[in-house]
């Protein structure tokens, strides 16, 4: 049976644009996949500490080893990975704003990017088999040519994903996507995005 997982991270939650993108996909995925299972992380109510000491002298030795600190700073870190490498299909909302993505979209990704769990020590992914969707919302235009293209983090979030999982599956191109002003005017269109976990898809809108 085919399972969906998806991650929220915007703070602005029905008023966010992100968000209503992802719940139109995961409308559309459900309708597709009759009889799976949907999954969702909303990283706003997950509690996400940054990684500490503890939690990078974990990261290493096997499990056996693990002292009860180490085993209480991986245990989010165990949950969230348990998660990803549950579900066929991972999607994202996400938002952009002063440059980057939200404070606990990184945190979520520090968490489960785990050498020797969802990587190999000569970094070959081990999340193979697997597609993923960002849904990415912003309030400019970063589209190629414009002045602000190189704060399109986009961009970046899609060039690290497919230099890590490269190897894993073919890479498809996002698509141009048409942005709306706050008036429901036409705007310049805007470039798709998407985080790379073997196959990509993604959306693109105008606020966070």
């Amino acid at each position: 049976m085919p399972s969906l997982l998806a991650i929220q991270s915007s703070p602005r939650g029905d008023y966010s644009v992100s968000s209503q993108l992802t719940a139109k996909f995961i409308e559309e995925w459900k309708a597709d996949h009759a009889g799976g299972t949907v999954v969702s992380r909303d990283l706003t109510t997950t509690e996400l500490p940054f990684v500490d000491q503890p939690w990078i002298a974990g990261a290493y030795p096997p499990a056996e080893r693990h002292s009860p600190e180490m085993k209480k700073a991986l245990r989010i870190s165990d949950e969230l990975i348990a998660e990803l490498m549950a579900a066929d299909h991972i999607v994202f909302g996400t938002s952009m704003y002063n440059f980057s993505i939200p404070a606990n979209l990184k945190a979520y990704i520090d968490h489960v990017v785990r050498i020797g769990v969802t990587f190999t020590p000569t970094y070959e992914g081990l999340v193979q088999g697997k597609k993923a969707t960002v849904m990415l919302a912003s309030g400019g235009n970063y589209a190629p040519g414009t002045p602000t293209e190189s704060y399109n983090v986009g961009v970046r979030l899609h060039e690290a994903g497919a230099r890590l999982h490269r190897h894993q599956g073919r890479e498809r191109r996002p698509r141009r996507g048409h942005r709306r002003d706050r008036h429901g005017q036409g705007a310049d269109a805007g470039r798709r995005r998407a985080l790379h976990v073997g196959r990509v898809d993604g959306r693109q809108s105008r606020l966070m």
